[in-house]
């Protein structure tokens, strides 16, 4: 199974710093030490000198895989253009477009300060078995979910979710947003409204108690 590792620089009150930071590379070592499949890295095309090459390790240039959904979300959020906030949102849609262009789905998204300890390929077919072309995330409660380590089935699921994400943008607007992601270091409740979205737009219903079990594994191991 594909994973993919994403880190945009950013420049805001909460970080002011574009390269990747120290812990990035010992999750990528985490990563290898468990997995022969390769990790795609998608970053800054500046950063890419600074992933070390590994084999197994693939980087490749953000900007290569610009989407308008980008540029939708900043007309909302445009005073924060490069900020923690909107950069850990925007990330969706370059990683949108890049496993749209390479194929990539069913895919394994995990954040930079999360360490693997198992091989993500031999549980390949449990994920695709209990998600199959939905998305998955694990779970905090019955209202945030967190985003650290994500199973996607489908580009089609993938761009439902960045679609639920500009149209809530749009219809709260900036601040109404900012309000919800702040609750917790996570997108919290816009996680969890899409992915109750995408399991719709899939045309499944499952409780919230049926998620919490598959995916309460992975929210200990965070």
């Amino acid at each position: 199974m594909n994973t993919i590792l994403v880190h945009l620089g950013c420049q805001g009150p909460y970080i002011q710093n574009t390269l990747p930071p120290e812990h990035m590379d010992w999750c990528i070592r985490q990563y290898l030490a468990f997995n022969s499949a390769p990790l795609y890295v998608l970053t800054d095309r500046e950063n890419m000198p600074h992933i070390a090459q590994r084999p197994g390790v693939r980087v490749a240039a953000a900007e290569d895989y610009y989407s308008p959904k980008v540029d939708q979300f900043h007309r909302g959020y445009k005073y924060a253009k490069d900020e923690f906030w909107g950069v850990t949102t925007t990330r969706f849609f370059y990683l949108e477009k890049f496993i749209e262009a390479h194929k990539l789905a069913p895919c394994i998204h995990f954040e930079n300060d999360i360490m693997v300890y198992f091989d993500i390929g031999q549980r390949a077919q449990t994920f695709q078995k209990l998600y199959g072309p939905n998305l998955a995330y694990p779970l905090c409660d019955d209202t945030q979910a967190t985003s650290g380590f994500m199973y996607i089935g489908s580009h089609a699921a993938l761009s439902h979710f960045n679609a639920y994400i500009i149209d809530m943008m749009e219809r709260l607007g900036m601040y109404g947003f900012e309000n919800m992601i702040r609750k917790r270091h996570n997108v919290n409740m816009v996680m969890m409204n899409a992915l109750k979205n995408t399991l719709k737009f899939q045309g499944i219903s499952r409780s919230f108690q049926e998620i919490t079990n598959l995916l309460m594994i992975l929210a200990v191991g965070r």
